[in-house]
């Protein structure tokens, strides 16, 4: 995955710097936006999982991408939980949390059609690496997980 966090590294540098007051303002409340924000989609997607199963029986037709769409937003909501709570004691592997969470709802929304949602996605993986250089790259944080 490193190679992935590279190559994106290396488009996301490309694009221009927020403005240093935004940045502060990410630095502080991002990772608040993130894990609550993902903790209401886990409650959303639990429903969804709920009514989805009972409209199975109904058309089962549509259930593959339906269903694959609906895991990979329940692990963006995990990878969000996650990340947003790892990221408030500045740890790296929070932010890469937020990444994997971002991705995963990029390839839902890809299965979705949901251009909206891949504009979403995109947005915050390019604040992501707005303020990736706050976060300490200590491994030893990942251990506590």
């Amino acid at each position: 995955m490193d190679a992935l966090e590279k190559a994106l590294a290396d488009i996301f540098s490309k694009l221009p710097a927020w403005p240093q007051s935004i940045i502060d303002l990410l630095r502080q409340y991002f990772a608040w936006i993130i894990l609550i924000s993902s903790v209401l989609s886990a409650l959303a997607i639990l429903a969804a999982f709920g009514i989805a199963s009972a409209a199975f029986y109904f058309v089962p037709v549509h259930s593959t991408v339906f269903m694959l769409s609906l895991v990979l937003l329940g692990l963006k909501a995990l990878f969000g939980i996650l990340g947003g709570w790892r990221m408030l004691s500045k740890a790296a592997v929070g932010w890469r949390f937020a990444l994997y969470s971002a991705l995963c709802g990029i390839l839902a929304n890809i299965l979705d059609f949901g251009l909206g949602g891949i504009i979403g996605n995109l947005l915050m993986i390019w604040a992501l690496f707005q303020i990736r250089q706050y976060f300490v790259a200590d491994d030893s944080n990942s251990a506590a997980l």
